[in-house]
């Protein structure tokens, strides 16, 4: 059927995959979609013109890393938690992904090469200001993501997809979450690429679409808090531990405080 045909491109282990780097963030819903997109897109370069918390810059390189693919990773950062997040990123990526501790550098990149481009649309700088300071760095045929479009009017992003140069209906927003919007510059080397930026509300296959990725990103939440309660309950319970070792010596203090007081009173009494 029409619909199977529209979702069946986008069946893929990676979908399934589960996130190292998990952290309370609206990109969670949006972690399986990126594990795919880059499977599907297998970019040369990807850069984030800002790091945000983190959580869909790792899963684009989670999923670069798993696919064996040899591609480069960038990201800026000034925020807090920066060094913090570059240590992560060292420890786990190093091999093909750098952070830098500074303002986004456009300047460092060739015209035309890079592939994904993936905006935190809720960034200091406007996400229609990012893309024009790096819309000469993409490639003819480069990704663009934008995270958190929820909160952009209808204008806002069409002017993002003029700015992008994208050719009209070559774009795909996903609802849950503060949203996540993929422009496709150009004509995409992936057929699973441009099936998904086909469908449009009405269009058989895009309410399915919508509904599978939202269920995975329901997974990666469910998947976060459990690590969270995890961890709270590990600590809970060493506290309780040492409280418990703690209250056994008080006791034990106690009842040796009582022990002296009764042979004080003894000798007391045996006083003349």
């Amino acid at each position: 059927s029409p619909v199977v045909d529209a979702v069946r491109p986008l069946t893929s282990k990676s979908l399934f995959w589960k996130a190292r780097y998990l952290h309370e963030s609206d990109a969670l819903c949006h972690i399986p979609f990126l594990f795919w997109l880059v499977e599907a897109s297998h970019p040369q370069l990807i850069v984030a013109p800002e790091l945000g918390d983190g959580v869909g810059y790792f899963a684009l390189c989670q999923s670069v890393e798993r696919n064996g693919f040899d591609t480069r990773c960038f990201a800026f950062t000034e925020a807090a938690g920066g060094q913090e997040k570059r240590a992560y990123n060292n420890e786990q990526y190093e091999d093909f992904s750098t952070i830098k501790l500074s303002t986004p550098a456009p300047q460092q990149f060739a015209n035309d090469s890079i592939d994904l481009l993936y905006i935190e649309a809720d960034a200091d700088q406007p996400p229609l200001a990012v893309l024009k300071d790096w819309r000469m760095k993409l490639t003819h045929r480069a990704v663009i993501v934008l995270s958190g479009t929820a909160a952009l009017a209808q204008q806002g992003v069409d002017e993002l997809l003029e700015e992008a140069g994208c050719v009209q209906g070559k774009s795909f927003s996903f609802e849950q979450g503060a949203g996540l919007t993929v422009i496709l510059r150009g004509e995409s080397r992936s057929d699973r690429l441009e099936r998904l930026v086909g469908l449009r509300l009405g269009v058989p296959g895009y309410g399915e679409v919508q509904v599978v990725f939202n269920r995975l990103g329901n997974i990666q939440r469910v998947e976060h808090r459990l690590r969270v309660l995890k961890a709270d309950l590990s600590y809970y319970k060493n506290r309780a531990s040492h409280e418990k070792k703690r209250a056994e010596q008080i006791e034990a203090a106690y009842q040796a405080l009582q022990e002296e007081q009764t042979k004080l009173h003894h000798v007391y009494d045996q006083l003349p």
